[in-house]
Formats: C-alpha cells, sequence, structure tokens
C-alpha cells in the first residue's frame, strides 16, 4: 500500500475516530449509558490510527530523504513543522494541567448518616469498629 493510501486510511480513521468521540460524549451526557458498538468503534479506531501514524510518518519521511537532501528550506520547514506540533501537544497538556488544578474538589468521604450504627454481629466483632471494611450504609429494605 502506497504511504500516500496509508495517509488517506488514516484521515478517515482519525474522522471516524471523532464521530464516534462526540456520539460517545452525548451520549454520556444526555443519556443513562453509552452505547458498546459506539465504544467499540472508538477505541478501535484510535488505536488503529495511532498505529498507522506510527506507520506513515516514518515512510512518508524516508520518501522525501531526496528532497531534504536537496533543499535546505524543506528540512527548516519540516523542523519548524514538528516544533509546532509539539509545542501544541505541550500547551494543551499545560491547559489541561491548570483547568484540573483550578477545579473544586468534591469531598473524598462522606459522613455516616445520624442514624448508622453498625449491626448488631458487626458491633460484636473488634475487626469492624473503625474499619473502613466494616459493613456499608446500604439499606435495604426489611422483609417481615
Amino acid at each position: 500500500m502506497p504511504d500516500r493510501d496509508l495517509g488517506y486510511l488514516l484521515m478517515a480513521l482519525v474522522l471516524v475516530c471523532v464521530v464516534s468521540g462526540l456520539a460517545l460524549t452525548w451520549q454520556s451526557w444526555f443519556g443513562p449509558k453509552i452505547g458498546q458498538t459506539w465504544h467499540l468503534v472508538h477505541l478501535v479506531s484510535g488505536f488503529a490510527a495511532l498505529v498507522l501514524v506510527a506507520t506513515h510518518l516514518p515512510l512518508a519521511l524516508m520518501r522525501r530523504r531526496h528532497l531534504a537532501a536537496t533543499t535546505p528550506r524543506f528540512v527548516l520547514g519540516v523542523r519548524r513543522h514538528g516544533v509546532g506540533v509539539v509545542g501544541s501537544v505541550l500547551v494543551s497538556i499545560a491547559l489541561v494541567g491548570l483547568v484540573a488544578a483550578a477545579w473544586p474538589a468534591g469531598p473524598g468521604t462522606f459522613p455516616p448518616p445520624d442514624d448508622y450504627t453498625l449491626p448488631e454481629y458487626a458491633a460484636l466483632s473488634d475487626e469492624y469498629r473503625g474499619s473502613p471494611f466494616a459493613p456499608s450504609n446500604a439499606r435495604t429494605a426489611e422483609i417481615c
């Protein structure tokens, strides 16, 4: 498969990944759960795109090796593009980090309800008193 065809296939996979990502975002925002088909499409297209990027870029650079040897401006352009891509990724990481650091943190633990006590069988055991592994606050309807 020629390198050019890999580029077109990569573009199609990235578009599929973006569309499935938007569908998953919509489903998770407005629906009760995400669709497994969309999840699988997003997962597979993302990994396939990663493999194609790792294949396409070296092949594209090897194909242009003769141009790089004869045209210094081409090398400068490739370097500028690489610096721009790396810079964009670093700025994006920094922005995500800043938003995550500025986001208000919710409580890590919640106090038990006022009426909560350990069940009788658990209160008899020293193992459960003060233990984070004591029976939970879950309540079930008692069947009489």
